[in-house]
């Protein structure tokens, strides 16, 4: 079918495209076909029977199949159901198209002979160039330098619920993924060429898993009735599963992360072993042949491991130590060795090797930017190049969770919209369409900062009676800017971005930045002595004390972050604990995770997640609880706090996802 408009909206029924602009969104091909239906007869109504056997022809398909993708069109059309401008709804008889089409017009016979004749000398031209390229590229090889194009997403999964962690078979055949839904996660199956989806797990925890093989999975499941962890294979027959088998786990795993499977049969992922106080964390693995699991390498366990990929010589593992150090991290499989490639990423990346262009790509998951590097470089080096090639991406979100099957990316696109609240809401509570977070609010109560995706890219603002203004607008680099720190008489306050500590004056509106030797990444401590901050670098195990006055700084070997230092003690964040380091004591609540640590004067307060319950603990520098106060359900993290002088009432401020989605996408690679 040729191309039309409607209004001013293109349609491609050719490459299942419809174009705002040059803004081209891609659907699926089933949802073009109903357009392209309705495009046929506009301004008539055309039952759903009709609709029906149009677009599946003698298949039978419940209305919400067709409801799904008349909703689908109206996403890509920006059209209000309640106030139909494209498609609108006649109640119990079918749907509409409000809009006659205007198609393009073909081009004449004459003209067609002229564009043959053209494409015909441009195929000519090219096969010249082709064979010119080939012998340059015999002769010198090393000038191949193309960069990967990743091409635009089109959807693989469209619920209002979030669906994450896709995972291709190995014929690319069938797609495995996540579904959270009403507080259970569930494992979906579905056919790549199938509008059907199928359950095959259902757990109130989320979901590791990964192909086996075609037929059969391997994931880490927890039992309903004892909440226990195991590790099972469930083979896979018409959409459902046959037979079940546990496979072998040591006694003490508490949890596995970072499934990943190979053609050759072999399985990795990350072990956590022992209690919540004394954990061991592993890189682990599984082969079906042996039907065992074998320990690889112990990893430090105050470090979050966020991707896991594999080529045939080495594995690779991205990684957050110590709350705040992004790391990359090479396990050479023949020589059963694990060595820090760089332990200064500047984000959080996830991982996927390409096997035709031996390359280990880099997604970027907080901007839509991806990386490649070559493998040689990784097997010869311990240090990767600073010059890391980009890739070109078709998106404007973040690709995340990603995995390859040959040249097919299978990724997750995660929306959301997050705002600051209180517990006392007439305190700066923010709810605008912009993803607004780490606030930070002074000792009185009276002045507050936070970060917010105003213009596509972390920016700090300072709300004040109201007023909203600007402090720093990060134009050198869309990265992390740290949660802000307020002086003891809130007349400045500290924040890190780009490597570096700045310091912002209310009074005179001036900001500076400090001196260190080490790139930074948080501040993390404004001392009583109100010329001395507290800050963590980039370099593990290391912060440094920077001084306002004389701008200079000084480094110490530190173990975890200082979230509170006086003349006398010295409290630090490491792992899922809290230890004071002048009197060696430690506080940590088992089955807990410590969210974020922070202080209020000498207050230690600490946001913690039980399950699916949050709770704000009080403590004392000597680590003894004051107060617990049960937090909402929706607050995902607590990032600042003050006392009522009248009162003595604990006002604290949260990150709240009052929107939040997540759909898998396919995407093709190419050079």
């Amino acid at each position: 079918m040729d191309k039309f408009y409607l209004q001013n909206v293109l349609v491609d029924p050719n490459r299942n495209q419809i174009c705002h602009g040059e803004n081209c969104e891609l659907i699926e091909p089933k949802a073009m076909s109903l357009l392209c239906v309705l495009a046929k007869h506009p301004n008539q109504v055309l039952s759903q029977e009709t609709l029906i056997e149009s677009i599946w022809q003698n298949r039978v398909f419940s209305p919400s199949a067709l409801q799904r993708l008349v909703a689908l069109l109206r996403k890509a059309f920006k059209d209000d159901p309640k106030n139909a401008r494209f498609i609108r709804t006649h109640a119990k008889r079918g749907y509409s198209l409000e809009v006659v089409p205007e198609y393009l017009e073909e081009p004449t016979t004459e003209a067609n002979t002229q564009q043959n004749k053209l494409i015909a000398l441009l195929l000519m031209s090219a096969l010249v160039l082709l064979l010119v390229s080939t012998v340059i590229f015999q002769l010198f090889p090393k000038l191949n330098n193309s960069i990967l194009e990743i091409s635009k997403t089109a959807p693989l999964t469209y619920s209002a619920y979030r669906e994450s962690r896709g995972q291709l078979s190995f014929d690319a055949k069938k797609l495995l993924f996540m579904q959270q839904k009403n507080g259970e996660y569930k494992l979906v199956l579905k056919e790549i060429e199938s509008e059907q989806s199928h359950i095959l797990l259902s757990q109130t925890k989320p979901i590791t898993f990964s192909w086996l093989n075609n037929s059969k999975i391997v994931s880490a499941y927890n039992k309903p009735e004892s909440k226990a962890l195991e590790l099972k294979g469930f083979t896979i027959e018409n959409n459902k599963v046959i037979s079940e088998e546990q496979l072998p786990l040591p006694k003490d795993t508490r949890s596995i992360d970072q499934i990943h499977s190979t053609t050759n049969g072999i399985t990795y992922f990350i072990l956590t072993q022992g209690p919540a106080n004394n954990t061991r964390v592993s890189l682990a693995t599984f082969s079906a042949t042996s039907n065992q699991v074998k320990i690889l390498a112990l990893l430090a366990n105050d470090t979050l491991y966020h991707s896991l990929a594999a080529s045939k010589n080495a594995l690779f593992l991205t990684a957050t130590q110590s709350q705040t150090i992004q790391q990359l991290f090479r396990f050479d499989l023949k020589s059963q060795t694990l060595s820090l490639l760089k332990d200064n990423l500047a984000s959080i990346y996830h991982l996927v090797w390409h096997e035709k262009s031996q390359q280990l790509l880099f997604f970027d998951t907080l901007k839509a930017e991806g990386y490649a590097i070559d493998g040689d470089s990784l097997n010869h080096t311990q240090e990767i190049p600073s010059g890391l090639k980009p890739i070109k991406l078709h998106t404007e979100m973040p690709l995340t969770q990603a995995m390859l099957r040959e040249d097919k990316l299978v990724a997750t696109l995660f929306s959301q919209n997050i705002d600051i609240f209180s517990n006392a809401p007439h305190s700066f509570e923010l709810n605008s369409k912009y993803e607004d977070y780490l606030a930070s609010v002074s000792s009185d109560g009276q002045l507050m900062t936070f970060v917010s995706h105003k213009q596509g890219r972390p920016m700090l603002y300072l709300q004040q009676n109201d007023h909203h203004s600007i402090i720093f607008e990060n134009k050198e680099n869309a990265g992390f800017i740290s949660r802000a720190i307020w002086s003891a008489d809130n007349q400045m306050l500290a924040f890190a971005a780009n490597g570096r500590a700045y310091i912002y004056d209310i009074g005179t509106q001036e900001l500076k930045h400090l001196q260190s030797e080490f790139p930074l990444v948080r501040i993390d401590h404004w001392q009583q002595n109100p010329s001395q901050l507290v800050a963590t670098t980039r370099q593990t195990n290391k912060s440094v004390i920077l001084n306002t006055n004389t701008f200079e700084s000084f480094s110490f070997e530190q173990q975890g972050i200082v979230i509170y230092k006086d003349t006398l003690q010295q409290i630090v964040w490491r792992d899922n604990h809290l230890e004071n380091l002048a009197r060696s004591k430690k506080w940590a609540l088992e089955h807990s995770e410590i969210v974020h640590a922070f202080s209020v004067g000498s207050h230690i307060l600490v946001h913690l997640r039980l399950e699916n319950k949050n709770q704000l603990i009080s403590l004392s520098p000597e680590l003894q609880v004051n107060r617990k106060i049960t937090l909402p359900a929706e607050a995902e993290f607590v990032s600042s706090a003050y006392f009522e002088s009248s009162n003595d009432k604990l006002i604290y401020f949260y990150s709240h996802w009052l929107h939040e989605d997540a759909d898998v996408v396919l995407s093709t690679i190419s050079k």
